[in-house]
């Protein structure tokens, strides 16, 4: 099945169910309550993790072939699964949750057969008893990557955030390992957590609860494990797994270290985590996720850049970059900066001085007229791409259309607003654009050398005015955590361009990711005031799509 439409049909699934699971979280009292060391002020449902991880599991299981890691994956997944939903409802001790962790992890690791040579690859031993050690340390590594991401869940869209950002780069060792069943389940899982955000981003209307987390880094963990089995060396150097968990492997361990500091028990939950410690420098939210989600980033990219190396001299690198980040944490601020861009943010009135005179310019004014430059690139992007496309698929087509009639039927019936209705046919638009439209690499490399197109002008285009308008608006959160991630999208796209050019399928799925994460952004978040824009496009795609129908 194709990956694209894996990623549409999951995120859709997940965006239709979503709404259903608060209403349900509210009705049944699954809340998370507020208190001393939360950052809201409300209760807030949480069994957004429970969509997460079923909808992943079920389509996992529709799209891939039959096989043992496919069996094997889908229990001890749903092992994890009911254990955090046990959890989220009643509040289990750490003691049960760390029995549970523990079943489902030597479940995967002994039914699969798979584990981490560390033993053997680090040190040399060989035999029988360093297999059996392998499978001990490995089996704690994946409880160790639960604890890890549920550890990171501290803010709105922070563990999601971080963990789409490290499914990205398993997407790319992945696929460079030609292991279809680890590319389908990261493909999988970065878009059930970028429908997930939409509800999660601040203030968050559900949160994912220990369910979603648990998952997370349980799928994290045995995707690592997959990889680093695999028949070649420079795919997963085991010394990079420590940079593959980022920035919230950092935060356990300054965690753990300041609870043995201080005498506590390092199980039980406190303010000591880097995020909770960026909110105290007078960040905003979206300032500290955005900070966390850049560190994280730049953290895989040293690993990446690093795998061909030996691994304990990787290892070395990361506990000395661990000790410098950790003790160097309480000295940095951000202060400066933030106050600068906070300033521009706040201004209403921007003045040119022209020699003698000046020109008074509103705020307002300017952030429109970027918006109509905005979707004058928007509607040449539109124009190349659909010019671009290949013959539709009638079957395609006819469940578009079904689609659309079923969701006007349920605007009629349970009187939704019609706005529903019109980012469902947004949505598909860009669905089928971007599936049916000819392969396009951002910044191909010809001879060594970068050559840029017409389109990539256009594409980057429509990137620097859409972050040039929402840095001009007037609203009081103008930019969210999707458009960070967007962002950092673009940048692994533009670095994977320009080392990795023969990956030609890799980079033209990962454009595709990034270009779908910025119109769904553009749905949610921006949409309802840019509708007669937004009309206009719809109405041109429809006749596209009718005539590329007939040409079937």
């Amino acid at each position: 099945m194709n990956y694209l439409i894996a990623f549409y049909l999951e995120f859709f699934v997940v965006t239709l169910l979503m709404p259903f699971a608060i209403k349900a979280a509210y009705r049944m009292g699954i809340v998370d309550l507020p208190g001393y060391r939360k950052v809201h002020s409300n209760p807030i449902p949480r069994i957004g993790g429970v969509v997460i991880a079923i909808s992943v599991l079920l389509v996992f299981c529709f799209i891939s072939s039959k096989s043992l890691f496919l069996y094997v994956f889908m229990v001890s997944g749903s092992l994890i699964v009911i254990a955090g939903l046990i959890d989220d409802c009643v509040c289990l001790n750490y003691r049960y949750k760390f029995i549970a962790q523990a079943v489902a992890s030597c479940f995967f690791v002994v039914a699969s057969g798979m584990h981490i040579p560390f033993l053997e690859t680090l040190f040399g031993f060989e035999g029988p008893l360093s297999v059996y050690a392998d499978i001990f340390i490995t089996s704690v590594f994946i409880i160790g990557a639960i604890n890890i991401i549920n550890l990171s869940d501290g803010l709105d869209a922070l563990a999601s955030g971080l963990a789409i950002i490290s499914f990205f780069v398993i997407i790319f060792i992945a696929y460079e390992s030609q292991r279809s069943d680890i590319l389908s389940i990261a493909i999988l899982m970065i878009s059930s957590m970028l429908a997930f955000m939409r509800f999660n981003v601040f203030p968050a209307q559900i949160f994912m609860g220990d369910t979603g987390s648990q998952f997370i880094g349980f799928t994290l963990g045995a995707c690592i494990v997959v990889l680093s089995c695999t028949n070649n060396f420079t795919v997963l150097n085991i010394g990079i797994i420590p940079f593959l968990l980022g920035i919230p492997f950092l935060d356990t361990l300054n965690v753990i270290y300041l609870r043995l500091l201080e005498r506590k028990n390092p199980f039980l939950p406190d303010k000591n985590h880097i995020h909770h410690k960026l909110v105290a420098m007078h960040l905003t939210q979206y300032q500290a996720v955005g900070c966390m989600y850049v560190a994280h980033f730049v953290l895989l990219g040293f690993g990446l850049a690093m795998r061909g190396l030996e691994p304990l001299f990787i290892i070395f690198i990361y506990i000395l970059f661990a000790f410098l980040s950790l003790f160097g944490l309480n000295r940095i601020n951000f202060s400066g900066v933030l106050n600068f861009f906070s300033k521009i943010h706040h201004l209403s009135v921007f003045q040119i001085r022209i020699g003698q005179s000046s020109i008074t310019l509103s705020r307002y004014s300017i952030s429109r007229f970027f918006w109509h430059l905005f979707f004058a690139f928007l509607s040449c992007y539109y124009v190349f791409f659909s010019a671009t496309m290949t013959t539709i698929d009638v079957s395609l087509l006819s469940v578009f259309v079904v689609v659309l009639l079923l969701s006007l039927f349920l605007c009629i019936v349970c009187k939704y607003d019609y706005i529903v209705f019109y980012k469902i046919m947004f949505y598909f638009f860009n669905m089928v654009i971007l599936i049916y439209s000819n392969d396009h690499y951002l910044f191909e490399m010809n001879n060594g050398l970068i050559s840029i197109s017409l389109i990539d002008v256009f594409i980057i285009s429509i990137f620097f005015l859409y972050f040039v308008c929402i840095s001009l608006t007037s609203e009081k959160v103008p930019v969210n955590s999707i458009d960070f991630l967007m962002l950092i999208g673009l940048f692994l796209l533009i670095f994977v361009s320009a080392y990795e050019s023969s990956m030609l399928y890799f980079l033209q799925m990962l454009l595709r990711f990034v270009l779908m994460s910025f119109f769904i952004n553009l749905i949610f978040s921006r949409f309802e005031r840019n509708m007669k824009y937004v009309t206009v496009l719809m109405i041109y795609l429809f006749f596209v799509f009718i005539v590329k129908a007939i040409a079937a």
